[in-house]
C-alpha cells in the first residue's frame, strides 16, 4: 500500500510543474496538521527545545512553516526519480574544506543533521561537485526502499543501508551483525578516500548515549564519531538549506580530534562538538530543522491531573457537539433529498457549520490527549474528528443539493 501510494505521489509530482506540486504538498500537510495534529507531536517538542518558551501561538506557526517545508522536501524526493527534475543550482559554501579533507587520503566522514532539503542538496553535490555515500535507514516496504535506492543511485548517490527495524526484532548477536555490515561497508568507502554522510541528530537505533544538546542531555549516535576515529577520517560538518528557491550547501573545517585520547572521553567530546556546531543554525532556521520522532526523552509534566480536568469536559462537549452536527446534517440531508420545504437549509446548515467550529477546537484537544499519553480522550477526539468530518460532507452536501433543487 504504502508503495503504490509513494508511486501514485511520485508520478503526480513528476507530471505537474514545481511550483503546482509545491502548493498540493503543503496543501496535504496543512490537512494532515489539521486531521492528524498526533503525527506532529515529535515535531513540535523538538522545536520548544530549540526556540525556548514562546507563545503558543508562533510555536504553532513555526509548525506550520515547518511542515511546509517539509512538504517541499517531500516533492524533492519524489521529483528524484527523473535525473532531469533534480538539475537544480547548488550554491557550495565551505567547499574548499572538504578538498582538504579529501587531500589527506582518509576519507571524510560528513557529520550532517536533518536540515533542509538534505536528500535534494546531496543530489545536486554529486552532480555538480563530488561524490558523497549515505548511511541510512531502510524504511519498509522493501519493494519501497529498493526503489528509493535505485533511484538515486542513477542520480550518483550511493546509499548504504542499515535496517533498524530488524535489528529492534532481532536479538543482541543479530542486532550487532546487521549494525556490522553497514559498518563494513562505511569503512569500505573511507579506505578508498571516499565521503560518507550520517546523521548525528536524530538516534534511529536507540542505542544513542546521552550528549548535551541545547542545553539538554540528548541520546546521541555516537558511532558518527567513531567510525571516523577508527579509520582516521577527517569529520565534517555540513548541511544544506532551501534559500529563495535555491539549495545551499554549508560545510565547515573538519573537527580536530585526539585518536590516542581515552576512546569514550574523545568521542563524547567530539561528539558535543558537532552537536554544539549544529545549534545556532538549527536555532536560526528552525523551520527547516526536520525530524519528526522526539530527539529528546519525553519529560514527566507537571499540573497533568488537573489540565486533564480543564480537557476532558471541553472533548466530551466536543463529541456531543459533534453527535448534534452529525444529526442535524444526516437529518437535513435526508428531508431535502426526499421533500422540498421552504426552510430546507436550516438543518444542513447548522449542522454544517457546528461541525466546523467543532473541527476547529478538535485538533488542538486530541493533539494534547495524545502528548499526556490520556488514550480515552483521545479515543474519544478521534470519534468526535470523523464524525465532525462527516458532518461537513453531509451538511454541505445536502446545501448544495438544496440549492439545485430549490
Amino acid at each position: 500500500m504504502k508503495y503504490r501510494a509513494f508511486r501514485v505521489a511520485e508520478g503526480i509530482a513528476n507530471r505537474v510543474p514545481l511550483a503546482v506540486a509545491y502548493a498540493l504538498a503543503i496543501a496535504t500537510v496543512h490537512v494532515l496538521l489539521a486531521l492528524s495534529p498526533g503525527r506532529f507531536a515529535g515535531l513540535r517538542d523538538n522545536l520548544t527545545h530549540v526556540v525556548g518558551d514562546v507563545p503558543a501561538r508562533r510555536l504553532r506557526a513555526l509548525v506550520r512553516a515547518n511542515a511546509r517545508n517539509l512538504g517541499r522536501s517531500w516533492v524533492d524526493v519524489l521529483r528524484m526519480s527523473r535525473p532531469s527534475s533534480c538539475a537544480r543550482h547548488l550554491d557550495i559554501e565551505g567547499g574548499e574544506h572538504l578538498t582538504a579533507a579529501l587531500a589527506r587520503g582518509h576519507g571524510v566522514v560528513m557529520v550532517v543533521s536533518h536540515l533542509g532539503p538534505w536528500d535534494a542538496g546531496l543530489v545536486a553535490f554529486n552532480g555538480d561537485a563530488g561524490r558523497v555515500a549515505v548511511l541510512a535507514e531502510a524504511v519498509r516496504p522493501s519493494r519501497l526502499f529498493e526503489h528509493l535506492r535505485t533511484s538515486r543511485a542513477q542520480l550518483g548517490v550511493t546509499v548504504i543501508p542499515i535496517d533498524v527495524a530488524a535489528m529492534r526484532e532481532a536479538d543482541s548477536d543479530t542486532a550487532r551483525r546487521i549494525g556490522a555490515g553497514a559498518l563494513r561497508r562505511v569503512f569500505g568507502e573511507l579506505r578508498a578516500n571516499g565521503t560518507v554522510a550520517i546523521a548525528i541528530d536524530r538516534d534511529i537505533t536507540g542505542t544513542g548515549v546521552p550528549v548535551m544538546f541545547f542545553g539538554e542531555p540528548t541520546p546521541t549516535p555516537l558511532g558518527v564519531v567513531d567510525v571516523a576515529l577508527r579509520s582516521g577520517a577527517a569529520l565534517l560538518p555540513a548541511w544544506s538549506l532551501r534559500h529563495r528557491g535555491r539549495l545551499c550547501l554549508h560545510a565547515l573545517p573538519d573537527i580536530a580530534y585526539d585518536a590516542a585520547a581515552p576512546r569514550d572521553i574523545e568521542v563524547r567530546r567530539v561528539a558535543r562538538e558537532a552537536l554544539a556546531t549544529f545549534e545556532p543554525v538549527i536555532r536560526q532556521h528552525a523551520d527547516q530543522w526536520h525530524v519528526l520522532d522526539r530527539v529528546w526523552p519525553a519529560q514527566e509534566r507537571h499540573g497533568a491531573r488537573f489540565a486533564l480536568l480543564r480537557h476532558a469536559p471541553l472533548v466530551i462537549a466536543l463529541f456531543c457537539a459533534a453527535l448534534v452536527a452529525a444529526g442535524a446534517s444526516g437529518w437535513g440531508l435526508g428531508l431535502t433529498w426526499a421533500t422540498k420545504t421552504p426552510d430546507w437549509w436550516v438543518r444542513p446548515a447548522t449542522g454544517s457549520g457546528l461541525a466546523a467550529l467543532a473541527l476547529v477546537a478538535l485538533p488542538r484537544s486530541l493533539l494534547w490527549a495524545r502528548e499526556h499519553g490520556a488514550r480515552f480522550l483521545a479515543r474519544v477526539g478521534q470519534a468526535a474528528m470523523a464524525l465532525t468530518t462527516a458532518a461537513l460532507l453531509a451538511g454541505l452536501s445536502g446545501v448544495f443539493l438544496g440549492a439545485l433543487r430549490s
